[in-house]
């Protein structure tokens, strides 16, 4: 059933896109509709309901053609670790009270837990859950259950890339705030639709972009609005692209990702490129950070 109001501000909906999505891989994909609010402008996947336990077991992560085990999730996400260090500049950790909504296998907070005092993980799968006590990490299956203890008492929480998949977007930055200790920071991101291929009109890009898995499609100014609904009074917004100049034309021209190769033209001209689309707010990844 197509929704009529919109999940973070309850004004209009309308369809927005009708056509393939991603169903996990690229180049599986399966008929969906898309929808936008009119006035906060968030969008929202119709036509595809996942129950809640999807995310509990291996399904997930077998969808993505992903290894379902700890080691496999290393091998996949312990890089994406580097790329995330200039964004915490300003976020103080030493001796820190540290969340991570929606961890996994808990890349990051490994990275982090030499910093923090304290390092919480919250992620439904279960199969993680022995591994990260293992490694040090106070291990909760729900938000809820992290709240029961932690309520007003955390200094940051970290959310990556988690927002996209729940039902109540607004409902998990409630959460979050609540977690936090009074001037704590929540840094939170999601794909950005406002990525310079959706802009452009792609639409190889834009059934690729709209996936099975994601409820939910926001760009800068939704995002801030979802925060703003949630109780927090001060969003900063930062953008990362992770992809040189050949991803992009790759999509151009052949319709599929290009992956992270290097530009022919070399490295200064792909830094030159991921620096303007990121200075423009067109990379393919939003960071909000959102103050308590």
């Amino acid at each position: 059933m197509t929704s009529t109001s919109c999940a973070v501000c309850r004004s209009a909906v309308s369809p927005t896109y009708s056509g393939p999505v991603r169903d996990g891989a690229f180049g599986r994909v399966i008929p969906a509709t898309v929808t936008r609010c009119a006035e906060c402008g968030v969008e929202r996947l119709e036509d595809v309901q996942l129950s809640a336990d999807y995310y509990t077991g291996d399904t997930y992560r077998k969808d993505l053609e992903e290894s379902p085990d700890v080691a496999g999730y290393f091998e996949r996400h312990d890089r994406e670790q580097f790329e995330r260090m200039n964004l915490l500049e300003a976020i103080p950790l030493r001796d820190a009270v540290v969340a991570d909504i929606g961890c996994a296998g808990g890349s990051f907070l490994d990275s982090i837990s030499g910093f923090a005092r304290t390092t919480i993980a919250v992620d439904p799968a279960e199969a993680y859950h022995a591994s990260l006590r293992a490694r040090g990490h106070e291990v909760h299956g729900t938000l809820d259950a992290a709240l029961a203890k932690w309520g007003a008492a955390v200094d940051a929480v970290f959310c990556f890339s988690v927002i996209e998949h729940v039902e109540d977007p607004v409902g998990l930055l409630s959460g979050i705030r609540a977690l936090l200790r009074p001037g704590g920071i929540a840094l939170v991101s999601t794909p950005n639709r406002d990525d310079i291929l959706m802009r452009l009109g792609s639409e190889a890009y834009r059934a690729f972009f709209y996936r099975k898995v994601h409820r939910f499609y926001f760009d800068g100014a939704s995002l801030s609005k979802a925060a703003s609904a949630a109780g927090f009074s001060d969003t900063r917004l930062r953008f990362l692209h992770r992809f040189g100049h050949a991803n992009f034309t790759t999509w151009l021209l052949h319709g599929r990702p290009g992956g992270r190769i290097d530009s022919p033209l070399g490295p200064l001209f792909d830094a030159t490129w991921r620096a303007t689309l990121e200075d423009r707010g067109l990379a393919d990844y939003l960071y909000a950070y959102m103050r308590a």
